[in-house]
């Protein structure tokens, strides 16, 4: 009987795949501690969890907020911020500063809630819902930190865009005087803008990008955009219909944003606010996400309660044996825990390999570098069915493995021990026609999308 090659490459450069998927497409179902890099996959480099960084690593009955702690590392000053409950009493904020070394400087300064901060180079401005403060930048103790006087209440949230404060208070947001943290209008550059929302909270995100700054709220996301002309101000326009999903579920880099939507999808904003959407909801719709961004790799990491996601707006998105809250600057070190072991998993999606019948797949051979792996395939007759799983087999020296499973739809499942040592650019699949009835035609030419061996 005449047998052909299934080449599974393309669903190896994108990572899992979105919501909506096709028999005829290739994707991935689950690609778990490693990343796509547009040529295959690689492993995930690992991120180390310091214990300095961990204050309450030895304390019994605390609770975190989700995406706390937080590093926040700018203009060569780096800062941890918390918000938790000490033995079931109210959640309070915190705010540390810290080293390159990982290691806590002074006291904590603590705040009531949900702590932000933006950082001016002389002095750095904390904000909690209601509260301000301004900071010395060589206070490791917080001992000249005093509370500001403005004209507004600051919100959840505050960024520093071209030197002017800008926070919230309730549905609007403010900025400050240009060069400082004032927002009287002596100056007539400070001013304020109303955000629509239905909701009392208002506004619980603001993030800088490279031409303005967007503005988040629970049902729907705004670009604050700066003009010159008449007079210095912003102006406003909705560029999205769906609001954040959480306070913590909305991120930059200072160029570009991402975040999680109320309906689980990851929008990704350039920087002139062109936004592009990825339907992952499967993944995100369900739980409350956070999300930090490292500059080391080029990452965004998504956090959940019980599980951890990577993701690079080119490249895609893959899983990782870790919650990322927090991250350095320069190297891949931050906050967050251990999920599970640091085993690679990559699981296909359905493929019929071209032809509705029953099909024989006789042998899988993966390429290029994988150490210790395992491959199973999942198999089904028809959609009515449930998948069954093979027997998990371990690939041999030349990375090939054979054995039959017949079915009319498959999945291929690939667990490799150690993932650090692996490097995969393709899955070729062998395969032979069981059911030759659904054939209309001459028999030898390939069926469609298939290669003759």
């Amino acid at each position: 009987m005449r047998e052909f090659e299934y080449i599974f490459d393309v669903g190896l450069l994108k990572g899992i795949g979105e919501r909506r998927q096709y028999v005829v497409e290739q994707t991935l179902e689950e690609c778990h501690n490693f990343k796509p890099i547009g040529q295959g996959l690689v492993a995930k480099e690992s991120i180390e969890f310091p214990a300095s960084l961990d204050v309450f690593r030895s304390v019994s009955d605390v609770e975190r907020d989700l995406g706390f702690p937080r590093i926040v590392d700018i203009s060569n000053k780096c800062y941890l911020l918390d918000y938790y409950s000490p033995q079931f009493n109210p959640f309070m904020g915190a705010v540390y500063i810290v080293n390159k070394s990982t290691n806590i400087l002074g006291q904590r300064f603590e705040v009531t809630n949900y702590p932000d901060l933006a950082d001016f180079g002389k002095f750095t401005v904390i904000t909690s819902k209601g509260e301000s403060y301004l900071s010395g930048v060589y206070s490791d103790d917080f001992s000249n930190t005093n509370q500001l006087n403005i004209d507004h209440s600051l919100g959840y949230c505050c960024c520093n865009f071209r030197g002017q404060l800008v926070s919230s208070s309730s549905r609007y947001a403010i900025w400050s005087n240009i060069g400082d943290v004032s927002f009287n209008k002596v100056k007539n550059t400070s001013g304020d803008i109303y955000i629509p929302s239905s909701n009392d909270v208002g506004i619980v995100g603001i993030k800088e990008v490279d031409s303005g700054i967007v503005i988040a709220t629970f049902d729907g996301i705004w670009a604050l955009i700066p003009v010159v002309s008449p007079a210095p101000t912003y102006g406003l326009r909705r560029i999205y219909p769906s609001g954040v999903q959480t306070v913590r579920a909305i991120e930059s880099n200072n160029k570009e944003a991402l975040l999680i939507t109320s309906d689980g999808k990851l929008l990704y904003i350039s920087g002139d606010f062109q936004v592009k959407e990825f339907d992952f909801s499967h993944l995100f719709g369900s739980e409350a996400h956070s999300i930090v961004y490292s500059k080391v790799d080029n990452l965004w990491y998504i956090s959940s309660s019980k599980a951890g996601y990577c993701f690079n707006p080119q490249f895609g998105l893959s899983s990782i044996n870790k919650t990322v809250t927090g991250i350095y600057s320069d190297a891949l070190i931050g906050c967050g825990k251990v999920l599970n072991e640091c085993k690679g998993i990559i699981q296909t999606a359905p493929f019929d390999l071209g032809y509705s019948g029953i099909k024989t797949i006789t042998g899988i051979e993966i390429g290029k570098n994988l150490g210790i792996a395992y491959v199973s395939v999942l198999f089904r007759a028809n959609q009515k069915e449930k998948w069954k799983e093979s027997k998990s087999i371990r690939l041999n020296n030349f990375n090939a493995v054979g054995f039959p499973v017949a079915g009319s739809e498959f999945k291929i499942r690939l667990e490799v021990l150690n993932p650090s040592e692996a490097n995969i650019d393709y899955i070729k699949v062998r395969w032979k026609m069981s059911d030759l009835r659904n054939l209309r035609g001459v028999y030898s030419p390939p069926p469609r999308g298939q290669y003759a061996s």
